[in-house]
């Protein structure tokens, strides 16, 4: 049951009784909510939302609202829209304005509004939006707190599901109003004589800032002045409701664009698919190598495992090891003989040297000589041994004890190389 509308001859649309009448299609929960723009010792602003708090998803209040572009007389009014892009939703403001004092000061010239954010959604029946925004909007002015949250919650939960659709932005030129990414965005101002044409106008332009693209790129804002009046200075007059004629006008063009769209679209998925098949054959490849790698490096821990175990159990390996270790043995002992000759060579020679003292000293004399046995004279005095002979005697004997030692290492290596291949 559709709610009731009575007529208010201050308005061109009805006031909705949003007491009456049931819903069936509850509205998805979190895509809208409403909310109030009003002054009180300045400009404020009140949320009506399904939860607590003001979604994130929206702009700032600020970004939107009524800018006294012009003045609202008693019985005039605007209908702002402006498209904004929030990551990859698309979201819409659409409200209504009118003349009202502060409520703090007084008639300051200053107004009062009421608007619905919608994310990605668009309303395909205007006309019955604006009802329900001018609903809240009597209820904001001539109501109390409670009355104007209770109707905004009865709007959003029970009847805008009727009034809004699923919206996606479609190509140029097809695509509307563009989306506008901060404040910084233009604005295009109508003005509409109130009359029995009023609301079809209206309906028109909200119509064209979803599914017409504007001449002006750089604006996202749409403000439409209505007014029994004449027409408002800078603003185009919109006296015309042609929306279907232009829409049938661009629809073939926007047609064979999307077409050719996606023909290019199917074209580079073809492209990707290919070039998908080809990462798929090289990735098949290197898994292939990759289990070819590790075959060789288990068949290579095998044949080590193999060889380790052949060496432990070769006979001739362990001989081998055997005569390796003893030659390498008797080659530290004569190195350690060889590197001890200077010390035995110092040793030998020290003692060749007390013996001879002894003998000199022992040996019967006529005359004691007045001067050192270490050095006589040679008139009075036997020749001394010769230094040099005991040298060449301790060269020679070491001579000897080395060739003996190699001639005992020749004659082991020989012995162990004999054993080893009998």
């Amino acid at each position: 049951m559709a709610p009731e509308i009575e007529q208010d001859s201050r308005w061109h649309f009805g006031i909705m009784n949003l007491t009456s009448g049931t819903s069936t299609s509850p509205f998805e929960e979190g895509n809208a909510f409403a909310e109030a723009h009003f002054y009180d010792g300045g400009l404020r602003n009140k949320v009506v939302a399904q939860s607590t708090e003001r979604p994130n998803w929206a702009p700032q209040y600020d970004w939107v609202g009524f800018r006294d572009e012009v003045r609202l007389q008693n019985g005039d009014y605007a209908v702002e829209i402006v498209k904004f892009a929030k990551g990859d939703a698309s979201v819409s403001w659409i409200a209504i304005y009118t003349h009202a004092p502060d409520a703090k000061y007084g008639d300051r010239n200053n107004h009062a509004g009421v608007g619905v954010w919608l994310r990605d959604h668009f309303p395909h029946k205007p006309g019955l939006l604006l009802d329900g925004i001018r609903t809240l909007l009597d209820k904001l002015k001539n109501g109390s707190d409670e009355e104007f949250a209770t109707a905004s919650k009865k709007l959003l939960k029970g009847y805008l599901s009727r009034w809004v659709s699923p919206y996606a932005q479609l190509a140029f030129p097809l695509n509307g109003l563009p989306t506008a990414q901060g404040q910084g965005y233009g604005t295009h101002s109508y003005f509409v004589l109130q009359n029995d044409q009023t609301e079809s106008r209206i309906t028109d332009l909200i119509n064209r800032a979803f599914f017409l693209h504007p001449d002006d790129q750089d604006s996202s804002r749409m403000l439409i002045h209505v007014s029994a009046s004449t027409t408002s200075a800078g603003f185009d007059n919109h006296d015309r409701s042609d929306f279907d004629v232009e829409l049938m006008r661009h629809l073939p063009g926007a047609l064979t664009e999307q077409f050719q769209k996606i023909s290019r679209l199917t074209a580079q998925s073809e492209k990707l698919t290919q070039e998908q098949d080809v990462l798929h054959s090289e990735i098949d490849k290197l898994q292939a190598e990759r289990a070819s790698l590790i075959s060789d490096l288990e068949s290579s821990k095998r044949s080590y495992e193999d060889f380790k175990q052949s060496i432990e159990q070769n006979d001739e390996l362990k001989r081998y090891a055997t005569i390796h270790n003893g030659l390498a043995r008797v080659q530290e002992t004569a190195n350690e003989i060889i590197r001890s000759m200077p010390m035995l060579q110092r040793v030998i020679t020290d003692e060749i040297r007390s013996e001879a003292r002894k003998a000199l000293a022992n040996r019967p004399s006529q005359t004691q000589p007045s001067y050192p046995i270490d050095n006589p004279q040679p008139s009075h005095s036997r020749p001394q041994p010769s230094r040099g002979y005991e040298i060449d005697w301790v060269r020679s004997l070491l001579i000897v004890l080395v060739g003996l030692v190699s001639l005992g290492i020749i004659i082991f290596g020989f012995y162990s190389l004999f054993n080893y291949l009998t």
